[in-house]
């Protein structure tokens, strides 16, 4: 095995922006500036996490996360390498439209492997892949991992009708085994989960991450994916 000298950041995440995302989608969407009316990724919920921030005076501010900030992250702070998840794109799993959701992933997967990966070896990526068609998981899965050579594959914890350990994944966890690609359960938006009632952000996040892994888990436990995809 190799020896990696330095830190290795196991969670890192870029901030979108839906005007550079636009030009990385594929067609019909590819330089369509009508779309920038909409946001591209779902809400997390009812907090702007920023806005926080800024009334407590707490937290590294980060403007955008670019490709220089990044890189002074990593030399400042010993990093060996960064596997990068997005942002805004934690919602991903609320994405109803299959369509967009399929365009959507391979854009930004296009994005996170030009801006940010190509020209800086030290960060791997994530990719989004659109589990709301599992054919097309499995394909876009499958040039992310051996054309854009990221590590694996977010599993957005939720807004996805069905949990992790039901059968209609199992072809994406197959690839995936096959790929020797990781697959990962992120959560971060709240809807569904049981914290509706909080009006403070910091109760919702002691718990939202939690739960959706919790939840995500405990049907892939019962299920058997663990014992029939090993790998």
């Amino acid at each position: 095995m190799t020896q990696v000298k330095g830190f290795i950041d196991a969670d890192g995440h870029v901030v979108e922006s839906d005007t550079e995302l636009l030009e990385f989608l594929p067609p019909p969407y590819r330089g369509r500036e009508d779309l920038l009316s909409f946001p591209f990724f779902p809400t997390l919920d009812g907090f702007h996490r920023q806005a926080r921030r800024v009334a407590d005076g707490k937290g590294r501010y980060v403007a955008k996360g670019s490709l220089r900030e990044w890189q002074q992250f990593l030399d400042e702070d010993d990093i060996a390498w960064s596997v990068l998840y997005p942002t805004a794109g934690l919602t991903f799993g609320l994405i109803r439209d299959k369509d967009w959701a399929c365009a959507l992933a391979a854009g930004y997967n296009n994005y996170l492997y030009e801006n940010f990966m190509k020209p800086e070896k030290r960060l791997k990526g994530m990719a989004l892949i659109p589990l709301q068609s599992i054919p097309d998981a499995v394909k876009e899965l499958r040039r992310a991992v051996q054309e854009l050579k990221m590590v694996g594959a977010i599993l957005p914890a939720v807004g996805l009708r069905q949990p992790f350990g039901d059968q209609r994944y199992f072809p994406v966890y197959e690839a995936a085994q096959e790929l020797g690609a990781l697959l990962t359960v992120h959560a971060a938006p709240t809807q569904g989960i049981g914290v509706d009632a909080f009006d403070t952000l910091i109760e919702v996040r002691t718990l939202s991450h939690g739960f959706g892994q919790m939840v995500q888990m405990n049907s892939m436990i019962y299920n058997g994916v663990f014992d029939r995809f090993p790998k």
